[in-house]
């Protein structure tokens, strides 16, 4: 058991196995060894395009740098914040504080470095706003290609964490600018990487307790080599969980209370009403005359249920005469509807003058004449 843990359980009253478990559920991880320095140290920078707009020209710029402390000067608006912006594009695998202009011109870019002695070197083009290239980092090593931002903020990250040996250290992010909630966050490379650049001029201190979620940290842990860092991180992260855990059930046991509290005034008001209903209704009528108002009640209920099943009675005849002088009415018009469209087709047929029959074609005067009464007026096919 280390001194890490007993100096917690000593410090939290409790024992070092509920300890033990208390900080491995919480994901602190004990960090007191020193971690080794390492050096990054950048050799040279080249990038090259076209300048666009007023005036369009092809530029070029290559610096070589050896070992020492280095300044770039010159006018203002003469490209010397761009010229780290490259670096850092290059070092990171993306960079939203450049330009777009800037970046719009760039077509082509190259840094080359070491870190430790071993070297490396980032090389793409950039067309359309997509960044196409590789990084190299030695020769008995295979190169590391990479298409997009995505891929080479992805490829720069795993690299530099590796190489530098860095930790992935937790951190809290507020939801709301002041506010205590917020969320548990890890800081990658993509938040490492701001201890290369001081860009806030107006900061009070470089090193402490500032507003930049682990900035602070990450210069501390890559320049000075600060022991207990991501201990101290993962504590402090581990607390604000904890604390907007119980944040959360406490205003969810206010909510609660106050529900209940609503609820228990509406039954008080609900037995204020019936009290005072109560009140009003005066004195209770005797049992006699309440039994004989239930059996009035129920006379009255009898009678009507008589009445209800003559009533139904009454109906279902009606109904079932109804029914009948419906259909007797459809035959009716059945029978109505046969006779005028007989009367019709005699008045048609009646007023017409053959002079053959319409099936044979034979004269009418051929056709042998019908026997009996009426022979004169029909022939053997009408007939």
């Amino acid at each position: 058991m280390s001194n890490f843990t007993e100096a917690v359980a000593r410090r939290a009253g409790v024992d070092v196995a509920e300890a033990v478990a208390v900080l491995q559920h919480h994901r602190v991880r004990e960090s007191g060894v020193l971690p080794r320095p390492h050096r990054l140290a950048l050799t040279s920078i080249e990038f090259s395009g076209t300048k666009a707009g007023k005036f369009t020209d092809d530029f070029r710029f290559s610096w070589r740098l050896s070992d020492g402390l280095w300044c770039l000067a010159g006018d203002n608006l003469k490209g010397k914040s761009t010229v780290l912006e490259v670096i850092w594009w290059c070092l990171r695998g993306k960079n939203k504080r450049l330009q777009d202009t800037a970046r719009r011109w760039i077509s082509h870019v190259r840094l080359e470095g070491h870190i430790d002695g071993e070297p490396f070197s980032v090389e793409f083009q950039h067309k359309d706003g997509v960044p196409t290239g590789r990084l190299e980092t030695g020769k008995t090593t295979p190169s590391i290609g990479f298409a997009g931002e995505a891929e080479f903020a992805s490829v720069m990250s795993q690299f530099m964490m590796d190489r530098l040996n860095l930790e992935i250290l937790r951190g809290w992010h507020s939801d709301v600018k002041g506010e205590e909630d917020g969320k548990a966050t890890v800081t990658d490379w993509a938040l490492f990487s701001h201890a290369l650049i001081c860009r806030n001029r107006n900061a009070e201190v470089l090193l402490g307790e500032t507003s930049e979620n682990g900035s602070v940290v990450s210069l501390l842990q890559m320049f000075i080599g600060l022991p207990w860092t991501s201990t101290r991180r993962d504590a402090e992260t581990a607390l604000k969980t904890v604390r907007q855990q119980q944040r959360g059930e406490k205003r969810r046991a206010t909510e609660d209370t106050q529900a209940r509290a609503s609820s228990l005034q509406q039954l008080k008001d609900e037995i204020t009403v019936a009290e005072a209903a109560l009140a009003n209704t005066g004195a209770a009528p005797a049992l006699e005359d309440q039994a004989l108002a239930i059996e009035q009640a129920a006379a009255h209920v009898a009678s009507c249920a008589g009445r209800h099943a003559t009533a139904v009675q009454v109906q279902l005849t009606v109904q079932q005469n109804y029914t009948e002088l419906h259909q007797t009415l459809v035959e009716d018009r059945k029978r109505l509807r046969d006779m005028k469209e007989n009367m019709a087709a005699k008045r048609h047929f009646g007023a017409l003058a053959p002079t053959c029959c319409p099936r044979c074609t034979t004269p009418v005067a051929d056709l042998a004449q019908a026997r009996g009464d009426q022979a004169a007026d029909h022939c053997s096919v009408c007939g």
